[in-house]
């Protein structure tokens, strides 16, 4: 074989090595790379779960490896920088703290750090039934109802009235506690810390002086949009049910139901007995007049019967009631026996 023919096979294969290395490398450079994005990187962590208000020291917290890829925003690679911050919510142990978990820089230990800002804290005094059974959280979202006596005019008495004062307000602490207890148990207590602004502050402090107030736990899936009246009175509320019994005849519920029958047995029609014939008379002197009626409640007048004197033979004087006059009152008591004028025996 002639060495001019073996030429192009050997720049072929040299060029076809090169660009095998050439591969190699970058296959290499892109698992370096990998890799590289794919390690672990040291974050602070909490060792033990923290609850909200705690001033935190060093020996809190302890480094962990988190992977690149997925370390959280935020976070913190050096614990010096967690120590004298007080945490607004609470740290779980071997996750991550968070700056949106911390108060800011200068807030003290306790309540104030989980006050935030423009807002206060305001306890209310509650009972079991006030406070929803024990049912309310640290956290969660109720609304304030307040009842008292008011005087609508200066003539009429007090009447209850029941307003809705404040809505959607934060519960901060329940009794002593501002978080929920593991077990998620109920928990009666006499007291309720609410988030407040400074006028809902005012409003809810003359509620509770000036009558009672009671909460209303909101639903946990978001924002309601039931209504709410201005305020509603006693008399209010019982024409308010009333028109609601009204509206529910249409629907045929099973109360207007029963009240509608209870009402048709209250008016029932109770049969009056008529009698067949009712007569009247009318006495004019001696004179008798008779008027028949078809019945006792009836004005229907049938042909009236006049009845004349009689003497003491039983015949009639012959005077009809309309005729009757000073001569014949004097007839008739001559045929008595009596004098006319004075009445006695002539």
């Amino acid at each position: 074989m002639k060495i001019k023919a073996l030429i192009p096979m050997l720049v072929g294969v040299g060029i076809g090595l090169l660009a095998l290395k050439m591969g190699w490398g970058y296959i290499q450079r892109q698992k370096l790379s990998v890799a590289a994005s794919q390690g672990d990187t040291p974050i602070v962590v909490s060792k033990f779960d923290i609850p909200p208000g705690t001033l935190l020291k060093l020996s809190d917290f302890t480094t962990a490896d988190w992977p690149r890829s997925t370390v959280p925003r935020r976070s913190y690679s050096d614990a010096e920088k967690l120590v004298g911050r007080v945490n607004t919510a609470q740290l779980v142990a071997q996750l991550p703290v968070l700056e949106n978990m911390l108060a800011p820089p200068g807030a003290g230990p306790g309540l104030p750090a989980l006050v935030p800002q423009d807002y206060q804290a305001m306890t209310v005094k509650v009972d079991e039934f006030a406070g929803v059974g024990g049912f309310i959280k640290p956290g969660d979202k109720v609304d304030v109802v307040a009842t008292f006596s008011v005087k609508r005019t200066e003539t009429d008495g007090s009447e209850t009235v029941t307003r809705t004062i404040l809505r959607d307000i934060g519960v901060c602490a329940v009794g002593q506690k501002v978080q929920s207890d593991e077990n998620n148990e109920p928990m009666v207590v006499r007291s309720i810390t609410l988030l407040v602004k400074p006028l809902q502050a005012q409003k809810l402090s003359l509620a509770s002086t000036r009558g009672s107030i009671s909460l209303a736990l909101r639903s946990g899936q978001g924002p309601s949009s039931a209504e709410y009246l201005s305020a509603i009175s006693f008399s209010e509320l019982l024409r308010a049910e009333t028109d609601q019994l009204a509206a529910s005849d249409a629907t045929g519920g099973w109360l207007s139901g029963l009240l509608k029958g209870k009402e048709s047995e209250q008016t029932k029609t109770i049969p009056v007995k008529v009698d067949p014939r009712w007569e009247m008379r009318i006495y004019r002197g001696p004179a008798v007049q008779q008027l028949v009626f078809e019945n006792s409640v009836s004005s229907q007048r049938m042909p009236s019967i006049s009845a004349q004197p009689q003497d003491q033979s039983g015949s009639k004087l012959g005077v009809d009631p309309d005729d009757w006059n000073e001569q014949s009152e004097k007839d008739f008591q001559k045929l008595l026996g009596k004098n006319p004028w004075t009445g006695s025996d002539e």
